[in-house]
């Protein structure tokens, strides 16, 4: 009986790993880790951080009145809320307003001069903007005006 067990685990002996991966499952790799993402998640908002930023109005602006007068503005954008400083030839100002939606009110001041309110739209890319102005201190008038980034 010993010498047929012997016998036996000999030639079971190089069989055995055979069965036992055989058994072990499919080919399927199911526990291989999954291959990794080429969009990087940032845990503190669960953000894909390869996404564009979404548009701002925040940026360097050129634009012209109806007129053909050139003006620039340099703004920021937090929330709904713009800033900024604006100039045209000579003089200078500050810009403050909101944006919603595509939907834009400026006012845009320049010490000891004029006070205007623009009126307008911007794009959704927020690279083109344009609209109404009225001087509603400091003098009068309206016009058009647009700008670009």
């Amino acid at each position: 009986m010993r010498l047929f067990m012997r016998l036996l685990l000999m030639l079971l002996l190089p069989v055995l790993p055979l069965a036992l991966v055989a058994c072990g499952g499919s080919d399927d790799d199911d526990d291989a880790p999954a291959p990794a993402s080429t969009n990087e998640v940032d845990e503190a908002d669960g953000e894909a951080d390869d996404e564009a930023p979404a548009p701002t109005m925040t940026g360097v602006w050129s634009g012209t009145f109806g007129t053909g007068v050139a003006f620039a503005m340099e703004l920021n954008q937090t929330g709904d809320a713009i800033t900024g400083v604006y100039s045209t030839g000579a003089l200078g100002g500050n810009v403050t307003g909101s944006i919603s939606g595509n939907a834009l009110n400026l006012t845009v001041t320049i010490p000891g001069g004029a006070t205007s309110e623009w009126t307008g739209a911007a794009n959704d890319a927020r690279t083109s903007m344009n609209g109404d102005f009225t001087i509603v201190a400091g003098g009068g008038g309206s016009g058009t005006w647009s700008a670009t980034k």
